[in-house]
């Protein structure tokens, strides 16, 4: 019985400095759908509810997919919003070639459903049909620095099934 008694509080010794440690919240993780522009109530939660590619990556916590809309998705829509890129987070990964509807991953098409990542902001740029900006001397006026960008991310963050053109980099800073 002693014996008992002295375990306990030897575990509750113990144990009282973890309580004071801090809890980092724990997600589910889930998936997000974006689209060229907001659908229904733009909150990501479904195809008729999709949001902006960046919006989905802002709210995006580790863990989480991105399933992107075919069509053209740009980081900014103002032209004086040029350093606008979309920016990739650790362990989230953006998947582009849907048509919309999809339920799996492995439906997707992305030789059939375009998705582009575009810098051509100022909307003035020669593309093809897809959308894409086919050489650089067809980029016209002011296009984003960058399209997307990967600042402190680890190799965790995926990007797959996209086409990234218009770029422009040719800032000073």
């Amino acid at each position: 019985m002693l014996l008992r008694i002295a375990l306990r509080r030897v575990l509750v010794l113990l144990c009282l400095p973890l309580l004071s440690l801090p809890i980092a919240p724990v997600y589910a993780a889930s998936i997000r759908y974006a689209a060229p522009t907001d659908q229904g109530s733009g909150d990501c939660s479904s195809w008729s509810n999709a949001c902006t590619l960046q919006t989905a990556l802002t709210t995006a916590v580790s863990g989480d997919q991105i399933w992107v809309k075919m069509g053209v998705h740009k980081p900014a829509t103002n032209p004086a919003q040029r350093t606008a890129a979309f920016a990739l987070k650790s362990d989230v990964a953006i998947y582009g070639g849907f048509a919309g509807t999809e339920t799996a991953l492995n439906q997707r098409d992305w030789t059939l459903n375009v998705t582009v990542l575009s810098g051509d902001i100022d909307n003035n740029d020669t593309v093809d049909a897809s959308g894409v900006v086919t050489t650089a001397t067809n980029i016209v006026g002011s296009n984003a620095y960058h399209v997307v960008s990967a600042t402190n991310v680890l190799s965790t963050a995926v990007v797959d099934g996209f086409v990234i053109t218009g770029g422009q980099a040719n800032g000073t800073s």
